[in-house]
């Protein structure tokens, strides 16, 4: 019976542990750079898995080195436009943006793999859009913010991402594609932090928030 539900209890976990991450991202983003907080997020979250799952990854690491890289390019974009977008809204908007991930996901595989949606599906994207719409549109004027429209962004990618690994997880070992895709993100957000951004003096409060976006909101919780 628990093994039925296994599947939804892991993604359940995953939506607790991830519910929290948009205030600490929030508050990070105070003192760290966008890109400075994703390179130490998948760098702390490569090193989890890595010495988790090294016989594996030394194993299947040749095969899955593409498709790793593929989908870690689709993560790298749907991460800087996610925190950059958190720097310019709220953790509730933000949260409730990314949730629109879902609703893409249905529409990405009914247009990339011609998945028909049945009626339940149809209405279920069109009620998940207005409800959204109605949480998050702000009132007045009708303007698209800098914040709305990266979060926007990076709820496509998200989906894209969720629709790309569920097709590839299908072919490759699940381990070392996660531990690639997180190297990948962590190499490119490296490169790309702007001179002078590193201050060095964090306290015990950023690396505790530091530690909780690396092992449990990213290398446990992408995993799942």
């Amino acid at each position: 019976m628990l093994k039925n539900h296994k599947p939804a209890l892991l993604l359940l976990a995953t939506a607790m542990i991830w519910g929290g991450t948009f205030i600490i991202v929030k508050q990070s983003l105070t003192i760290l750079h966008p890109l400075e907080i994703i390179a130490y997020r998948f760098t702390l979250a490569f090193l989890f898995l890595v010495l988790l799952y090294w016989r594996q990854v030394r194993r299947n690491w040749r095969a899955t080195l593409r498709p790793g890289i593929g989908l870690g390019l689709i993560l790298t974009v749907a991460f800087v436009t996610q925190t950059i977008g958190l720097k310019y809204t709220s953790p509730s908007l933000s949260a409730l943006l990314t949730g629109l991930n879902a609703v893409l996901v249905a529409l990405l595989e009914a247009i990339v793999y011609r998945k028909r949606l049945s009626r339940f599906a149809i209405g279920g994207v069109l009620t998940a859009t207005l409800g959204l719409a109605l949480l998050t549109w702000p009132a007045g004027e009708i303007h698209l913010e800098t914040g709305l429209i990266f979060t926007l962004a990076a709820a496509l990618f998200f989906a894209w991402h969720i629709v790309a690994t569920g097709q590839t997880v299908i072919h490759h070992n699940p381990q070392t594609l996660t531990v690639i895709q997180f190297a990948f993100v962590a190499l490119i957000s490296w490169c790309f932090i702007p001179a002078g951004s590193f201050l060095w003096q964090y306290t015990l409060k950023t690396w505790s928030a530091l530690l909780y976006l690396s092992i449990p909101a990213t290398g446990i919780a992408f995993f799942c």
